[in-house]
């Protein structure tokens, strides 16, 4: 199983699924995924009908940074990213959120992105229930310290990078009105 964000691999995998007419119902599955153990759980969801609720945690080896990042930016990234992920499938649409907990990450860049091993930051990515399945928004924080808007599209299997903000010692709120990324300090 691959992902889109360079050579990351789920492998190893062990565990079971089970689907029914409208899709994922349970199941639980382990493998290696980022140089660790990760666990991907289903449920149905007690609170939705037709809802199946999905966990997923692990943690990220500093080893593995490079297949994440690419060698660049993995050559200035040091230390192990515990993290963990929700997701609701629902015929309404598939808010997500994921926490990686960076105080064990130290990041050789200049100001703002500089930050010790051992000092406490909290990267929170959320996908809100779209409004048309072909639009991703992926809104992220990272305590204070920065804040993002992001917007992809789907172009027949393919997703591509529409247009965003991100915003460092400040809160973004909105998509920029034109295409592409822009950057505020």
């Amino acid at each position: 199983l691959g992902f889109p964000v360079q050579a990351i691999r789920a492998e190893r995998l062990r565990g079971g699924i089970t689907f029914n007419e409208t899709g994922l119902r349970s199941g639980t599955v382990h493998g290696q995924l980022l140089g660790n153990e990760a666990v991907f759980a289903a449920a149905p969801d007690d609170t939705r009908a037709g809802a199946t609720h999905v966990a997923l945690h692990g943690r990220i080896a500093s080893t593995a940074l490079a297949s994440a990042f690419g060698a660049r930016i993995a050559s200035r990234l040091s230390g192990d990213v515990p993290w963990q992920a929700q997701l609701s499938l629902r015929p309404d649409g598939n808010p997500w959120n994921a926490d990686f907990d960076l105080h064990g990450l130290e990041m050789r860049f200049p100001a703002p992105l500089a930050k010790a091993r051992d000092e406490p930051l909290l990267l929170k990515l959320r996908g809100p229930p779209a409004a048309s399945r072909d639009v991703q928004l992926i809104e992220m924080q990272a305590g204070g310290r920065m804040s993002g808007r992001l917007a992809f599209v789907r172009t027949g299997k393919d997703w591509s990078f529409s247009k965003g903000r991100i915003g460092f010692g400040e809160i973004v709120r909105s998509l920029p009105s034109e295409e592409g990324l822009q950057l505020t300090a």
